[in-house]
């Protein structure tokens, strides 16, 4: 894909609860890349079902006089997604599924080399695992959809949940097609079929992995249909024709079936035909504005960041050794984050709110430069063992004091706070009085937004147009699927 071209919009029709939407729409938050928009296709869900995570969400609504909804209709909802998106690439993807951080950067390498993508789905039991133990499975984890991936199988493998493509492509083609209405069964490989002849020049389609996407092992059953324009007792049907095809159509609603849908044609029979679909796009507010982390720090590099951590290695092992342990410590790739963006952000005030390891680390970049660092705790005795260790580094004590000490004092300002301080509840609660000490050029790094109960508190507090969430994901993840957050003055 050209530069131009690298936007790629999700396509998910919805038919299950909102809480299972949710863990979708959470998976592509967590991305190395973040989709253009999710598009969900859906009569069922309302604005205030869904968080936004910070992404580009759409709920689109559909009706039609014509094409039947409310019974096997995830060919039509597709299709409606498809044509409702704005990106030159769509992906469809399921509502059961979770989706690996991977996913969008994959399907768009995937993309160069091909207009469309058949993707690999690597089936788990969601109920043994928490949200975060799946987002930080390897690839292999799980039971593989078909063996093996990244061969050629035959067109009956394509599978629509997930599936990425060129969106003039697949409009031209017709999109899932119609003749598969009122059967949820056959749509996605005649799909396949279809674009293997007219993309490959044969029968067979390439299944690739990555991307993947985790599945669920047991099946999610569908809600009731909020709005159906079908019949609610039996159907009145009769024998018609229906572009070509016959089909059996009621006489009282627009459903029909076509009994047999065989087909070599290379087109839809029944094309989608968005005339004949009124739709409605809601925007979800997203509750937090989010910013590219590379372009507001060009200077943070993955080569350098890999030199400070062993730079720091030592120092680090010493401290967990003695005061805490690897997985409660901040992370050594989150520490060498923070020197990082001090030394490239020549800060002079830094407030480290939670004692712990970040407290040498910015008093380690701010003994270079004679700045100062304020150090904050509700624990007096965290603050006075990490103090002592301070000093037996040679390092500028600086200033250890309490929490309510700071809440009391006058309201000083910092260029750089790192906020690490309690518990995910009590620190989000924290965070609107962390913020009014943050200077109006100042930089906030948020440590575990890993926590699935701490994360959207935070995008509620960041919500509006005053703030900025910039993801660092990708330097600063640990192999324990922690990560921190930067925030800044939008």
């Amino acid at each position: 894909m050209r530069d131009d071209q690298s936007r790629i919009d999700v396509v998910v029709p919805v038919r299950r609860r909102a809480a299972i939407v949710d863990r979708v729409l959470r998976s592509f938050s967590r991305g190395t890349i973040l989709p253009g928009a999710v598009l969900l296709v859906t009569n069922e869900l309302d604005r205030r079902d869904v968080n936004s995570y910070g992404l580009d969400v759409r709920l689109v609504r559909f009706e039609s006089d014509l094409y039947p909804i409310g019974f096997n209709d995830a060919a039509l909802r597709r299709n409606v997604g498809i044509w409702a998106a704005s990106a030159p690439y769509v992906l469809t993807f399921d509502d059961d599924q979770i989706a690996p951080p991977p996913l969008i950067e994959s399907a768009g390498a995937a993309l160069v080399n091909t207009p469309v993508c058949w993707g690999h789905h690597r089936f788990i039991d969601f109920d043994a695992f928490t949200f975060e133990e799946v987002i930080a499975l390897p690839a292999d984890a799980g039971r593989p959809r078909e063996t093996p991936p990244n061969a050629w199988h035959s067109w009956r493998s394509a599978y629509g949940g997930l599936f990425a493509a060129d969106r003039g492509r697949l409009q031209h083609a017709g999109g899932f097609d119609m003749v598969f209405s009122g059967r949820h069964s056959g749509e996605d490989q005649d799909l396949g079929r279809r674009l293997a002849a007219t993309v490959h020049g044969g029968a067979s389609i390439y299944v690739h992995e990555p991307p993947f996407a985790w599945h669920a092992e047991k099946p999610t059953a569908w809600e009731e249909c909020r709005y159906s324009n079908l019949c609610r007792g039996d159907h009145s049907l009769a024998v018609t024709t229906i572009s070509g095809a016959t089909a059996h159509a009621c006489s009282r609603c627009p459903f029909y079936l076509v009994s047999r849908v065989e087909s070599t044609e290379p087109h839809a029979r029944i094309p989608f035909d968005v005339s004949k679909v009124r739709t409605t796009v809601t925007q979800i507010s997203r509750s937090m504005r989010s910013g590219d982390f590379a372009t507001a720090f060009p200077f943070v590099q993955a080569d350098a960041l890999e030199r400070i951590a062993a730079e720091l290695s030592g120092t680090y092992d010493e401290y967990v050794g003695r005061f805490s342990s690897p997985d409660m410590a901040i992370s050594l790739n989150t520490a060498a984050l923070l020197a990082a963006l001090c030394e490239g952000l020549n800060v002079h005030r830094a407030l480290d709110v939670g004692a712990g390891f970040a407290s040498v680390v910015l008093r380690a970049s701010s003994a270079r430069r004679g700045g100062s660092v304020w150090t904050v705790d509700d624990d007096q005795d965290m603050l006075d063992r990490v103090g002592q260790f301070v000093l037996s580094r040679a390092l500028p004590e600086g200033r250890f004091t309490l929490w309510p000490e700071v809440l009391a004092a006058e309201p000083a300002t910092f260029d750089f706070v790192f906020y690490d301080l309690g518990s995910m509840t009590s620190r989000a609660h924290r965070l609107p009085d962390v913020l009014n000490r943050l200077a109006d050029n100042g930089v906030l790094v948020l440590d575990d937004m890993h926590k699935e109960e701490y994360a959207p508190a935070v995008e509620r507090v960041l919500g509006g147009d005053r703030w900025q969430y910039l993801d660092p994901r990708p330097l600063s993840v640990d192999r324990y699927g922690r990560f921190c957050g930067v925030v800044v003055r939008a």
